[in-house]
């Protein structure tokens, strides 16, 4: 079944797995909490990269073929996102020659066992999703950076159960850094990778992430020459955003 789903390069979500979800929220975990209830939330309203999509994509690899006959991803950014995943899915519903359901709507009440993943769901999209959380037939995972409160306001929370995704903890973005890298390990090595996660990165496991992709792809392995090319990288991203105020 189509799967509109995140693109990773060069096994980085496979070394990403191992940090995605802890004890309470890991996969089997999540799994339980699905099978209880066809509607699960994971949720954290921190600005930093928690691993709520991470989770959902452990979830979907280890499960779409035991759990749910059927997957589908919907990218809920915003709403030009969520209609162009809507349209992305109702086209290849369409070009299908064992589907008969022309559209996901007409899908999701004909078939059972699905699963629908809404990612990153927010206060600009949670109109459109709840139109399709009436459907009983399957089972809804959605990740969102809404405070409780705020998925209480729309009436997710009333409809589907909340899980908190904690964010990544010093030791674990330090370790994640240091085996994609493939950096020595050793003590002092140990100590700049906690140091450089903390005060450069700042715990936020996006940057971390962009980070580690980009000393693998280097020719030294140094934690200095990361934090400029971070540095640059910031910088270009708030000329790009004053040039679009300016516009």
């Amino acid at each position: 079944m189509y799967r509109n789903q995140p693109r990773y390069t060069d096994n980085l979500l496979g070394y990403f797995e191992r940090y995605a979800g802890n004890s309470v929220t890991d996969v089997t975990a999540l799994g339980n909490k699905l099978k209880q209830c066809n509607k699960v939330v994971l949720q954290n309203s921190s600005e930093k990269c928690t691993g709520k999509t991470h989770l959902a994509l452990k979830y979907l690899h280890r499960s779409r073929l035991t759990e749910h006959a059927s997957a589908l991803w919907v990218d809920c950014s915003n709403a030009e996102t969520f209609s162009a995943s809507i349209r992305d899915i109702d086209m290849n519903l369409n070009y299908s020659p064992k589907i008969s359901e022309s559209d996901l709507s007409s899908f999701l009440a004909a078939q059972e066992n699905w699963l629908l993943i809404f990612d990153n769901v927010t206060a600009a999209t949670v109109p459109m999703v709840v139109e399709y959380l009436s459907n009983e037939r399957g089972k809804f995972l959605l990740t969102s950076r809404l405070s409780q409160q705020e998925l209480e306001q729309s009436s997710i929370a009333t409809e589907a159960e909340c899980v908190e995704v904690p964010e990544f903890s010093q030791d674990e973005l330090a370790t994640f850094f240091r085996e994609y890298v493939g950096t020595s390990g050793d003590s002092e090595d140990v100590a700049a990778s906690e140091k450089f996660v903390t005060e450069v990165a700042k715990l936020d496991m996006s940057v971390v992430k962009q980070a580690a992709q980009y000393m693998k792809q280097a020719s030294e392995c140094r934690y200095d020459i990361c934090e400029q090319y971070l540095k640059r990288e910031t910088e270009i991203a708030a000329r790009s955003a004053a040039r679009k105020i300016a516009m």
